[in-house]
């Protein structure tokens, strides 16, 4: 049930993706994984601008989601015949000397991952349906 949920944010992603490429053309890895986390609140703004104006054009939900889907096409479209393929051409600037020397603060961002990511699925598992806050919001 949650990555069914998770799907449905799947639009946005591409949509902010999409858009913060058109905008950021850099094949590197870091800037793609940027392009990531900033393609996240971008898409979720736009998808949400898009369902404000869709409500007050007293559209049903159905039509908002084909608007929306359509907004997305046109997006990645638009950006992959303007910039191409922004997945073919990824250079790893990385430097693994850098990455050595900095082993320690690597570990505990690692642990860090683990430590939210267990939380998040135990949260999960023993309140599928939301906390009290959730509700509450």
């Amino acid at each position: 049930m949650f990555f069914l949920a998770a799907l449905a944010f799947l639009p946005k992603l591409v949509l902010g993706f999409s858009i913060a490429h058109l905008i950021w053309a850099n094949g590197r890895i870091s800037s793609l994984l940027l392009k990531f986390f900033i393609g996240i609140p971008l898409g979720m703004g736009i998808a949400s601008f898009l369902l404000f104006f869709s409500k007050w054009a007293a559209l049903d939900h159905p039509t908002c989601i084909v608007i929306e889907l359509a907004v997305v096409a046109a997006a990645a479209t638009l950006m992959l015949l303007k910039r191409g393929n922004p997945f073919g051409k990824i250079t790893f600037d990385m430097d693994a000397a850098l990455m050595k020397q900095n082993r320690g603060m690597l570990a505990i961002l690692v642990l860090a991952i683990i430590i939210s990511l267990i939380g998040f699925f135990t949260t999960v598992i023993l309140y599928p349906h939301g906390r009290e806050d959730a509700w509450s919001n």
